[in-house]
């Protein structure tokens, strides 16, 4: 099916005014950022306007759902590059303690030193 026939091309401009909203609460709700649930609805609408070969699925639960896995892939990713983030931070931070213990030429020493009875 062709989208640049205009019944098609109202029919999903239609869509898109009566779902859009719904499928934003459903991303927001997941991720909790205006940004990014915008940039999930946007790609709900354009992955169903890509999907050529189907007919125009307009009912409510099946954008729900797409706007759902959407979001939550994003969530997922986004979590996985805080993590990495906060690693290479971590090692950067022991790796510049580690070279200003050795330019100090510190030896780690024992906070208590006993002492031997005589």
């Amino acid at each position: 099916k062709n989208f640049q026939n205009k019944p098609t091309r109202k029919r999903f401009s239609a869509l898109v005014q009566k779902y859009q909203t719904e499928v934003y609460q459903v991303a927001w709700r997941v991720i909790g950022d205006h940004s990014a649930a915008e940039d999930v609805v946007q790609e709900v609408f354009v992955k169903l306007l890509d999907n050529k070969d189907q007919e125009i699925r307009s009912d409510r639960s099946y954008l729900a759902w797409q706007a759902m896995d959407l979001a939550r892939r994003e969530l997922r990713s986004r979590n996985r590059r805080q993590k990495r983030e906060e690693e290479s931070t971590r090692q950067k931070m022991n790796q510049k303690t580690l070279s200003m213990c050795r330019a100090a030429n510190y030896q780690a020493k024992p906070k208590f030193q006993f002492q031997e009875k005589k």
